[in-house]
């Protein structure tokens, strides 16, 4: 089989592949909330805001660590799957690529 004979089958098959995985494509990904980064406790306090004003600032109560907030988990709220640039790092995507491909081995 010629080089673009392959090329083009094999994009034929990921895009049925696709195509059939996409009505089941509900990514799950839930934020998980503050968490202290030093003991991983949930029990948060606002404790003000940085210097600038740009960031919140929070306390656990556990240990008494000061912190601004960071995300703790990637939300994915794509309709359809690797249209964004983000999507190429997103373990929902990767998941369902991963599924993609499986099915393509199967067809």
């Amino acid at each position: 089989m010629k080089s673009r004979e392959f090329l083009a089958a094999h994009k034929v098959r990921c895009t049925e592949a696709f195509e059939e995985l996409l009505p089941a494509w509900q990514p799950t990904s839930e934020p998980l909330g503050l968490q202290c980064p030093r003991c991983g406790g949930v029990d948060i306090a606002p404790a003000g805001w940085t210097d600038n004003r740009q960031k919140r600032r929070y306390q656990c109560r556990s240990c008494k660590r000061k912190f601004t907030e960071q995300p703790q988990a990637h939300v994915c709220r794509c309709e359809i799957p690797g249209q964004q640039p983000s999507c190429q790092e997103c373990p929902e995507f990767k998941q369902f690529m991963e599924r993609v491909n499986q099915r393509m081995a199967e067809v």
